[in-house]
């Protein structure tokens, strides 16, 4: 089926999130899309040989430059081997991207832009280009639907027992959604209205037809 739909696709800088989006752009170019992932360089290098040639025509690399900063070089440009310390360094050189990437949407400007919910800036700068957008969740519906119970509903008991966080880290994971106050919230209820998930009915149907009837 052929279309001239193109879609860029904006994972975060793991192979763990990279590798669910080269799942769904295969999916979709199997449609008759036009795929474009974007990453950094060292990232698109380590996953080029993994394209299928049947795919070669219609997945596209486009790489993203991240600023110069002294403590995080470019073959720092993603989280394999990057040492834990920086990692907050690599969200702020990804988010500081911000003109490149948005230079990107401007000279390709691609028909739909799919991108992770852990860079929720990427929707601003995508809607000041009048493009469509979704974000993805590659933790699946488990994960997300504790967290957003735990960070949105406080007081609101989690109805699956078994997925829990021992006090100690809740502890620790409200420290760190309250040392960045002005960060983009990703659970807001206006940042939720379209979210692909990746998931499985088979092994999260009880979650998914919970998590459905919260958000109606």
């Amino acid at each position: 089926m052929a279309t001239n739909l193109r879609v860029l696709m904006f994972p975060w800088l793991a192979y763990g999130h990279i590798s669910p989006f080269l799942n769904i752009a295969k999916q979709l170019t199997d449609r008759g899309f036009l795929i474009y992932l974007c990453s950094t360089l060292i990232n698109l290098e380590s996953i080029i040989k993994k394209i299928p040639e049947k795919y070669s025509e219609s997945i596209h690399f486009i790489e993203l430059h991240l600023p110069e900063l002294p403590e995080l070089p470019p073959h720092y440009h993603t989280t394999n081997g990057l040492p834990p310390h920086l990692n907050h360094t690599l969200h702020k050189a990804l988010k500081m991207s911000k003109p490149n990437f948005s230079k990107i949407l401007q000279n390709l400007k691609p028909d739909l832009v799919i991108y992770d919910i852990l860079q929720p800036w990427a929707e601003h700068v995508v809607n000041e280009h009048n493009i469509p957008v979704v974000k993805i969740l590659t933790s699946g519906a488990a994960l997300f639907s504790y967290f957003f119970t735990f960070l949105k509903n406080p007081g609101v008991e989690f109805p699956f027992p078994a997925i829990y966080l021992p006090k100690v880290e809740q502890v620790k994971m409200r420290e760190m959604f309250e040392k960045e106050p002005n960060e983009e919230d990703r659970l807001a209820e206006g940042n939720m209205q379209i979210m692909l998930m990746c998931t499985s009915r088979t092994i999260e149907a009880n979650v998914l037809t919970t998590w459905s009837s919260w958000i109606g």
